[in-house]
């Protein structure tokens, strides 16, 4: 799993006593962006089979966009973006993002992507050695990003940097500085410079407060949806999202980690339950299990 990848990299620079930095890179519109003559060139240069390759350049071959006007049709040639709800697309995309992800990185530094949301991860011992090695590594993704005609948002683009020092070191991108953030979120989990999962519970619970507003709205105790529904909203919806990436972020539950997930849990537990306010978690919880979904927090 790639936020567990991502976690563990983190640790094992920790574990050397360095400063830890995750620099979050953005690229504007990667899908839509990406030139169909950088995709055609990556296929000659696979190990793919000829006949795969030439339908590939077939369905990439005479593309256009058209759009009628009160003047009669508009049309343009499309020369760029993979193609949209189908397969191919992000494997395209895997195999243009394929040659930086196995470029050679300054010392103690790595990289990884799913699709396009690539993170840069150093560690070093001082906050020179720090700055320069992610400079180095910038400017080799730079040459990469250049060459496939793709632009970097910087202001989308931001860094984490997991250590004692006050002063974090000057990472620019193109002239432009980018920002040191006190949390980044990665596929949908928060890891913050802590390390303490604090950001990301607070988020959970920002996110369970909204979802029992929604639930409110179309179920109160004694009308709207029935409680054998509001309990498969919770189980394949609610329970799904407040779960999410809970291998990574949750795989060493301690007692306050438990308590917190127990109070996001209790307003939705007593909305699909329809029982008294006065009724304690771990009795709704037990209720929940009954219902064969041992509650979050207790996997």
């Amino acid at each position: 799993m790639a936020i567990t990848k991502l976690l563990d990299t983190i640790h094992k620079g920790k574990a050397s006593a360095d400063h830890v930095l995750v620099l979050s890179i953005d690229i504007k519109g990667a899908f839509d962006n990406i030139q169909h003559s950088a995709i055609s060139s990556y296929l000659d240069n696979s190990k793919c089979p000829a006949n795969i390759v030439n339908i590939f350049k077939n369905l990439l071959q005479n593309r256009k966009v058209i759009l009628n006007t009160c003047e009669g049709p508009a049309i343009k040639d499309q020369k760029q973006g993979c193609p949209q709800g189908t397969c191919s697309g992000p494997a395209l995309w895997n195999l243009v993002a394929n040659e930086i992800l196995q470029e050679h990185w300054p010392i103690n530094s790595s990289i990884q992507a799913f699709a396009d949301d690539f993170v840069l991860v150093s560690h070093a011992p001082t906050r020179v050695q720090l700055e320069s090695q992610n400079n180095e590594s910038i400017a080799k993704f730079s040459i990469w990003t250049s060459k496939n005609q793709l632009q970097i948002s910087a202001e989308k683009t931001n860094y984490l940097l997991i250590s004692k020092l006050v002063r974090g070191p000057t990472i620019r991108w193109q002239g432009e500085r980018i920002k040191r953030a006190h949390a980044i979120k990665y596929l949908g989990v928060y890891i913050d410079e802590k390390m303490n999962r604090n950001t990301h519970l607070k988020a959970q619970s920002t996110k369970a407060t909204q979802l029992y507003q929604n639930l409110l709205k179309i179920a109160g105790k004694s009308w709207g949806v029935p409680l054998n529904h509001r309990r498969a909203l919770y189980k394949t919806v609610i329970e799904r999202v407040l779960a999410h990436g809970a291998v990574a972020w949750c795989l060493e539950p301690t007692v306050r980690i438990a308590r917190k997930l127990s109070t996001i849990q209790r307003p939705l537990l007593l909305a699909i339950s329809g029982a008294y306010k006065t009724t304690s978690t771990a009795a709704l919880q037990a209720q929940l299990v009954s219902l064969s979904k041992p509650p979050i927090g207790h996997y």
